[in-house]
């Protein structure tokens, strides 16, 4: 019986350790929700960080909804910031800083609300 018991709770001991470790590995170094608090459709988002290759392309955004954009920091990554890039009517690139300085490790969320867009399809942005 002490035997069964003693395996029980390392077996217990284990699950539970499996799950903490699992919990911390599936989180994104960078979770930015974007909110389309306007009347339109927005096409052309892009989330970016410093040493990007690539950034994170947001895709269609309907108008009044909300989406998550989760980025996994490379290994190589140590500093930098986080943005938003998008084209404006004239195609002019716009980038609106996120955070200005974040580290690898922090685990930044980071809640962005368009609030409006203009005539010249610029983007009132508030994070």
């Amino acid at each position: 019986m002490n035997n069964r018991l003693i395996a029980i709770i390392a077996t217990a001991g284990t699950l539970a350790a499996c799950i903490v470790v699992n919990a911390y590995l599936a989180c994104p170094d960078v979770m930015v929700t974007i909110y389309n608090n306007t009347n339109v459709s927005l096409k052309g988002l892009v989330v970016t960080y410093d040493n990007a290759h690539k950034g994170k392309d947001v895709g269609t955004l309907g108008k009044y909804k909300n989406c998550n954009v989760n980025i996994d920091l490379p290994g190589d990554f140590s500093e930098g910031e986080i943005s938003l890039h998008y084209h404006d009517k004239k195609n002019q690139e716009h980038a609106h800083i996120l955070v200005p300085y974040f580290e690898k490790g922090q685990n930044q969320k980071i809640k962005v609300h368009i609030r409006k867009i203009t005539k010249d399809k610029k983007l009132e942005i508030e994070v």
